[in-house]
């Protein structure tokens, strides 16, 4: 547990320095009444309406550079899962694999998807590898958010497994 944590902050922290390297995108939208800044009402107090958080889309040499040149100098095998099982071995649609972590051995996938969107794709992959489904957590605040996607599954001996996006470029990593 202790492993995973670390993994998970080290990966956090990570993806943090690509988005301050890479200029992360904020939406100029009025925060709503439940603080979120994607929520705002009109003039007449109506109901609120919700836009998708946006991050800024890259290509797969900027997010390998900006992992390279980040706080954790991180290098990516191009063109390669690390130890993604085989089931996990897809991509929505219009993602792109960039390639993987050569120390966490974590892919990195280049993607828009974000929050629900992510984890509607990754639940039935999930459920057919045996997984028991932990959810999805958009985590941050009002400038950075990321998303991480959580599942325990058999082969992992209860081991928590996470997709985690970046906060301010549209990509992600699976950490199996």
């Amino acid at each position: 547990m202790m492993t995973l944590k670390l993994a998970s902050a080290a990966l956090a922290l990570s993806l943090f320095a690509l988005c301050t390297l890479s200029g992360c995108k904020k939406d100029d939208a009025p925060s709503g009444p439940s603080g979120n800044p994607k929520e705002a009402t009109d003039s007449k107090g109506a109901a609120p309406t919700v836009t998708a958080y946006s991050r800024r889309a890259v290509s797969c040499a900027e997010i390998i550079a900006g992992l390279r040149d980040g706080v954790g100098n991180e290098t990516v095998a191009k063109g390669t899962w690390g130890n993604a099982p085989k089931e996990m071995q897809v991509l929505p649609p219009g993602a792109e694999l960039c390639g993987s972590d050569i120390a966490r051995k974590t892919p990195v996938i280049k993607s828009a998807l974000f929050g629900d969107a992510l984890g509607d794709f990754y639940k039935p992959i999930a459920a057919s590898m045996g997984c028991t489904w932990k959810g999805v957590e958009i985590q941050g605040n009002d400038r950075l958010k990321t998303t991480q996607v959580g599942f325990k599954c058999p082969q992992k001996a209860g081991g928590t497994s996470l997709v985690h996006t970046d906060s301010g470029s549209e990509f992600y990593h699976i950490s199996f």
